[in-house]
Formats: C-alpha cells, sequence, structure tokens
C-alpha cells in the first residue's frame, strides 16, 4: 500500500469522523427532545459507517504486516542458520585461509625446519671455508 495514500485515507477518515461526532453532539439535544430526530440519525450512520471503514483498514493493515512479518521471519530465521553454520566453521575456515595464503617461509612447521636448514648449511659452509683456508695455508709452504 502506497504510503501517501494510506495517509490520505487516514486523514480522510479522521476528518469524517471529527465532523460528524460534531453534528452528532450539536443534534443530539433536538432528537432527545422529539423535535429534529433526523440529523442526528444521519449523523449516527456516518458515524457507524466511518468507524466500519475505520476497522477494515485497521484489518488491511494488520494483515499486511502479518504477512510483511512473517516474511522478515522467514529471512531471519535463514540468516541466523547461515550465521549459526558459518560461526561453527569460523575457526576451519580461518585456518584454511591461512594456510592458502601463507607462503612457504611463514607457515610455522616450515619456519622451523627451514630454521634448521639454514643452521646445517651455515655449519658446512663455515666448516668448508675452514678446512679450505688451513689447506690453502699448508700448500703454500
Amino acid at each position: 500500500m502506497n504510503p501517501d495514500i494510506l495517509k490520505q485515507k487516514i486523514n480522510s477518515l479522521d476528518q469524517v469522523w471529527k465532523s460528524q461526532t460534531k453534528e452528532y453532539v450539536n443534534t443530539y439535544p433536538e432528537k432527545k427532545f422529539g423535535s429534529n430526530s433526523t440529523l442526528n440519525d444521519r449523523s449516527f450512520n456516518n458515524l457507524v459507517t466511518t468507524y466500519s471503514k475505520m476497522v477494515s483498514l485497521d484489518a488491511q493493515l494488520q494483515g499486511l504486516t502479518t504477512g510483511i512479518n512473517t516474511n522478515l521471519k522467514s529471512w531471519d530465521n535463514k540468516l541466523v542458520d547461515l550465521k549459526n553454520s558459518i560461526g561453527a566453521n569460523k575457526q576451519t575456515l580461518t585456518n584454511e585461509l591461512g594456510n592458502n595464503n601463507a607462503s612457504g617461509r611463514m607457515r610455522t612447521d616450515k619456519y622451523n625446519s627451514n630454521s634448521e636448514t639454514y643452521i646445517q648449511a651455515s655449519f658446512y659452509i663455515l666448516a668448508l671455508s675452514t678446512m679450505t683456508f688451513f689447506i690453502y695455508k699448508q700448500l703454500k709452504h
């Protein structure tokens, strides 16, 4: 339902209600004294008609909001289910993302293995260099 049309309907019903209530109150004494009851009866009938239109509009709005709330509730349930499934798998997804994005050197297990390899390689290079130096010194004499 268009909000502008709804606002016009409500304003129209409000104006009719106010004017017919005023008319009913003003003509009530004449009806009580029995001089002229036609205007009062007509005002009362108009009030009943306006009230029935208000009740009908309220029922339409209640039905509309109930349908919208039901639809929104189903979407809310779907989002909660999705959130719960992601929440339960968050650590696994984070670990997989970390493993896939980390380079070979930055992974913890690879980093430790590479450190041992670098230390051993440095030791062998240092030992080989030292032996080469002493062999060179021996041959030079």
